[in-house]
């Protein structure tokens, strides 16, 4: 039945290989991730067990499609996730466990839009999932990067990095310098797809004629089922419209977030009511152990970090700290801004000029970064145990609520992965507001 028998459902790919191009082994392995692509959708394949079914990506530049001079259909390919098959990048060329993966190489593994050796284009989507893939379907330690959504029909103009129908298991991805009229970095039509240690960077969305939304990522209307975000990173995204980083439209699901960070996501159309610099909402969402700076909305705007125009939501462990919204306002309204009787549960958070009574458990105290202007978002240490004293300056540290960091939240860390609930100040809240966990010893 082949080399992918002989390796239990194994598909090796490295662009500079020179052995057989069948993906039996690295010194065998395709060259060209779609023809790895094509066998793993290949029926005799996908009987293997779904825990056998991978593809193993070597570091380097892999491009949807091969294409010299790119016709319109070229610049429809995409990688198309499988269910049951995972697909995982970071790796040297010489590993023999998917845990080696990352200790032999500090080199990307990329998938990108950018094709056409003798006349450049785009492709108007890097990676889809379709509605018929599970989590069973896994995308891996890739940077997803230069995809194209401005087409006019179907969804040619959605998820310029990654249009998503399904709810496919999405890890250790960097999804950056994509665009689209909605969604530049990430489109979810559909689905309850998972994202840990994902980062959603430098993304466009850029008409403005019902659209220019979700820079980073925008999930429609009736889109998501349970959509987690864990330990991720939105940063740089800017949309001509609502929703910087982030829009989330209409019916659906609650999206969380968890230990999440948003900085310098910008909403900026001009003389526009723009809303939501890193966050724009429509329905019920959950922040938990995130952190909202300088993010901003453009001239006559409100919720510079976060805007709920309707659906009641609740923020738990957050710092929003210096985001800005061109309107006018309260001062609060930069930070945060909810409308239409929005019912808003807030605690244990620091908010810049908080004026609304949110509750004693939540203060607009300086949280004390350590180096702000350089986008540095940990909290300084000043006067906390290992430093010689037993009151913290930050009014940050050990001021979240531990019973709001459970599973996940507190297996897996901060968004720098570090340790979480590290008592500084000897008193019963250990956890930090915030995405960043102070170290024990700081």
């Amino acid at each position: 039945m082949g080399a992918y028998e002989a390796n239990k459902g194994l598909i090796h790919v490295d662009k500079d290989a020179t052995g057989g191009d069948d993906g039996s082994s690295w010194a065998n392995a395709y060259t060209d991730l779609q023809d790895a692509f094509s066998q793993a959708g290949d029926d005799t394949f996908a009987d293997y067990d779904p825990a056998a079914c991978e593809v193993w990506v070597a570091e380097g530049t892999y491009k949807t499609s091969s294409c010299s001079i790119c016709s319109d259909g070229d610049k429809q390919e995409s990688f198309e996730l499988i269910d049951g098959v995972g697909v995982y990048g970071k790796f040297a060329g010489t590993e023999t466990a998917r845990s080696q993966r990352g200790a032999a190489t500090t080199s990307a593994t990329i998938l990108t839009g950018l094709i056409g050796t003798a006349s450049p284009a785009q492709a108007y989507h890097v990676v889809t999932a379709g509605s018929g893939v599970t989590s069973s379907a896994v995308l891996d330690g890739f940077t997803i990067k230069k995809g194209k959504a401005n087409g006019s029909s179907g969804d040619l103009d959605k998820g310029g990095g990654l249009l998503i129908s399904g709810s496919p298991t999405l890890g250790q991805l960097i999804i950056k310098q994509n665009l689209a009229k909605n969604g530049g970095g990430v489109y979810l039509k559909s689905g309850n797809p998972t994202f840990t240690d994902c980062a959603f960077i430098d993304n466009d969305a850029n008409d403005g004629s019902g659209g220019g939304r979700g820079a980073g990522l925008y999930v429609a209307s009736g889109g998501g089922g349970s959509l987690e975000f864990l330990r991720c990173n939105f940063n740089n995204n800017t949309s001509l419209d609502h929703g910087g980083g982030v829009y989330i439209a209409g019916t659906g699901a609650e999206p969380h977030f968890t230990n999440c960070l948003f900085y310098r996501n910008d909403a900026d159309q001009e003389d526009n009511t723009t809303r939501g610099g890193a966050i724009y909402t429509n329905r019920l969402m959950v922040l938990k152990g995130c952190t909202f700076a300088k993010n901003w909305c453009g001239d006559n705007a409100r919720g510079g970090g976060v805007y709920l125009q309707t659906g009641n939501s609740v923020l738990r462990n957050c710092i929003l700290w210096n985001n800005e919204a061109g309107g006018t306002h309260d001062q609060e309204g930069d930070q945060l801004r909810a409308d239409n009787s929005v019912t808003l549960t807030v605690t244990n958070s620091c908010i810049m000029e908080m004026s609304t009574d949110w509750g004693d458990t939540n203060n607009k105290f300086d949280p004390k970064f350590d180096n702000f202007e350089m986008d540095d978002y940990d909290l300084d240490p000043e006067n906390c145990g290992g430093q010689g004293g037993d009151t913290c300056t930050s009014s940050a540290i050990d001021a979240g609520e531990d019973d709001d960091c459970t599973g996940a939240c507190e297996s897996g860390g901060d968004v720098k992965k570090r340790t979480r609930k590290v008592n500084l100040d000897n008193v019963d809240n250990d956890i930090d507001m915030g995405s960043l966990e102070t170290p024990s010893g700081s």
